[in-house]
Formats: C-alpha cells, structure tokens, sequence
C-alpha cells in the first residue's frame, strides 16, 4: 500500500501527542475543521482515510511525529486500541505485538495463560512465546497458576509482556 506523504498529513490533520487525538485541520465533506476523527474500523482502531486510502490513526500519529512512516507494527502499550498518545506507542515486530494481547474474552479462569485441567482437576498453566508453546504445570490455585504465567512472561516476553 502506498501512503501519503507525510506533509500531506500535516495539511489535512493535526495530531495533539499527550491527548492522541487526530483532528481535521480543513473542512472535508460534512467534517469541519478541527472535527475530531473517532471513526473505528472492524478490529477498534480509529481509521482516517486520506485521498482514498484508509489509514488506521495510530501510523498516522507516528508518521506526524515522527516525520516518517513507522517500520513495523505499532504496539498500544495499554492494549488500548484507540488510545493513540505518543507514550503509549511503540514499534514492534508481530511477535512482539502478540505478546502484548489481552487475555481472550472467552478465558474462564480470569487469568491470562490459565485454564482449568478437567482431568487432573487443577489449574493449568500455559505460555506461547516466539511460535513455541511451554507448559507451566498443574496448580492447585488459578492464582498460583497465574504467578507461574506472570514469572514466564517477564522471562519470555520481556517488555512486550501482558499479565492480568
């Protein structure tokens, strides 16, 4: 995909780095100048779309800044999609942003990594780090099985790491 320049950005947007708001410097369509952009895509990120390409914000936060298209991914750090302040982003490979993701909506336990053994009838432990699986072991406790999670992922994961 080929992005805007950069100084095109700059004439339609402008970008506050501690708020993370994207706004409209000109009027364009039934957006005024100085409209905030809050229009989400399907995955939650605030989206833009200048002359004809749909832009996710967050690159776009990082290009104004920056003066340059981000190589790589943007992680939010908060695991907040829409929180684009330039504190809480960071550029980072897939791997790295996939250690950053948030426990799945579908965990039982409520604790990341954790689930529960309905054979041995204990809580299990279970990290994925750089396309490798690793059992943690079996707990009597979801904590205790959360505090093994939270030691592997700062081993693991290091700064990219999300516990509960």
């Amino acid at each position: 995909m080929k992005h805007p320049e950069i100084h095109r950005l700059k004439e339609l947007l402008s970008y506050d780095p501690n708020t993370g708001l994207l706004c409209w410097r000109v009027k364009r369509g039934k957006c005024a100048a100085g409209k905030i952009i809050t229009c989400l895509n399907g995955a939650g990120y605030i989206v833009v779309r200048i002359d004809n390409v749909l832009l996710r914000a967050h690159r776009v936060a990082w290009a104004m800044f920056y003066n340059e298209w981000p190589d790589g991914e943007i992680d939010h750090i908060n695991g907040i999609r829409t929180d684009n302040k330039l504190f809480n982003l960071r550029i980072a490979n897939r791997a790295e942003n996939m250690k950053n993701i948030k426990k799945p909506v579908t965990n039982m336990s409520g604790f990341k990594g954790v689930s529960w053994h309905k054979v041995c009838n204990r809580w299990q432990a279970h990290i994925k780090a750089d396309g490798k699986n690793y059992y943690l072991g079996l707990f009597d406790t979801a904590e205790e099985a959360s505090k093994a999670y939270r030691e592997a992922s700062n081993k693991l994961h290091g700064i990219f790491g999300r516990h509960n």
